[in-house]
């Protein structure tokens, strides 16, 4: 958010776009003790075990010309039966060229287990907005799937128009509202029937991040706001506290750190749900992402694809100024995104960026202004409670 420049090393390219994405890796070195740091506070990028050059080093300017939103992972309740699936936090996949594609992946089973995953993306010539078991083409009438046409929305969270989910009992895609406007003057059968037979109507909310409550005495983390970023490591998300001093990441436990990276790929190209899971890894805090346990300022051992699907009954390994002590109260809550003004547009207007940046009374973050997360907001903002 409001990068326009990174430190370079002699052998670093371009990594950074304006908009502080991942535009492109640098060759990271064959001895993984010498990449032990790529992202540091959120300002510069550092190569250990190679010298900076200062006369190609350039500065970092953040204004309020510059700042720009973070990224948008997208909230799904009200799926049940065969919908089930569609329940959960979809986060937005990285390096797909710009097509706009979230993801969501579960385990499944209890004598055996089985991976599932479904997709939320635009079909551009549709015009709908898609939920489906693959990352590209049209509405799938399949249980588990949904759709809604809305040719404005330029993302999930401000669709306005209605959803139409599987229906188990018609094998077909319905809405509620239109299924109950259509039996209001049909005879008792008919209504009977679809009160026994609901259609589920599902809701999408636009999640801008965690916020991270209940830090121990004497832990160097940062309470507060950690934002979706623009990137993926070992095919999770990643999250950067509000200041740049802080990321939230999950990492495996027996590959090297390059091994987490990844390159641009065709929309159609994923991962599989599976190859997610065989590796045991940890969600991690720490100063840089790709920082190992003893380099972390905490973590939680958990192969949960996203921070929302942490197990309730893991418990956060803290680093203290006594030591690493486990919290009890240390947990990450989803941060709704408060649209009671359509910040997108707001933010396209110069001046109204700067007015809205700036604190509207002492104490405000005018960050948090910004995003329409401040204090008075934060109890319109619904939190649900993540692990």
């Amino acid at each position: 958010r409001g990068h326009s420049g990174a430190k370079h090393s002699k052998n670093a390219s371009q990594v950074f776009s304006s908009a502080g994405s991942l535009a492109s890796l640098p060759s990271l070195p064959n001895n993984p003790s010498t990449a032990t740091s790529i992202f540091t506070g959120g300002s510069q990028m550092d190569f250990t075990g190679e010298e900076e050059d200062e006369e190609e080093a350039l500065a970092l300017i953040r204004e309020p010309t510059d700042l720009n939103l973070p990224e948008e992972d997208c909230l799904i309740e009200g799926g049940t039966g065969d919908n089930e699936i569609l329940n959960g936090l979809f986060f937005k996949l990285t390096g797909t060229f710009g097509v706009p594609i979230y993801r969501i992946v579960k385990v499944r089973g209890v004598f055996s287990t089985y991976y599932t995953d479904r997709y939320l993306f635009k079909d551009t010539k549709t015009k709908c907005w898609v939920i489906s078991g693959k990352p590209t083409g049209s509405v799938a009438i399949q249980p588990g799937c949904a759709f809604t046409e809305d040719d404005l929305a330029d993302r999930p969270g401000a669709v306005t128009s209605p959803w139409y989910v599987w229906h188990g009992a018609t094998k077909d895609m319905l809405n509620m509202d239109e299924e109950m406007e259509r039996v209001k003057d049909l005879d008792d059968a008919a209504k009977n029937a679809l009160k026994r037979f609901p259609v589920d109507t599902i809701t999408v909310k636009s999640i801008v991040g965690f916020e991270l409550v209940g830090v121990p005495p004497g832990s160097s983390l940062v309470a507060g706001l950690l934002l979706r970023y623009a990137m993926q490591f070992f095919g999770r998300p990643v999250y950067e506290g509000e200041s740049g001093a802080q990321y939230l990441y999950w990492r495996s436990s027996d590959k090297e750190m390059k091994d987490g990276f990844q390159e641009e790929q065709a929309p159609g190209d994923t991962v599989a749900a599976k190859k997610l899971f065989e590796h045991p890894g940890y969600w991690a805090i720490a100063k840089e992402v790709g920082a190992s346990k003893d380099e972390c300022m905490a973590w939680i051992e958990d192969d949960a694809v996203t921070p929302h699907q942490i197990n309730q009954k893991s418990k956060w390994q803290v680093k203290t100024d006594t030591g690493w002590v486990q919290s009890m109260a240390m947990k990450l809550t989803l941060e709704e995104w408060n649209r009671s003004n359509d910040l997108m547009d707001d933010f396209d207007q110069e001046e109204e960026v700067k007015s809205e940046a700036s604190p509207t009374s002492p104490g405000q973050d005018p960050t948090k202004a910004l995003f329409g997360l401040s204090a008075a907001s934060k109890g319109k903002a619904s939190s649900s409670g993540s692990k």
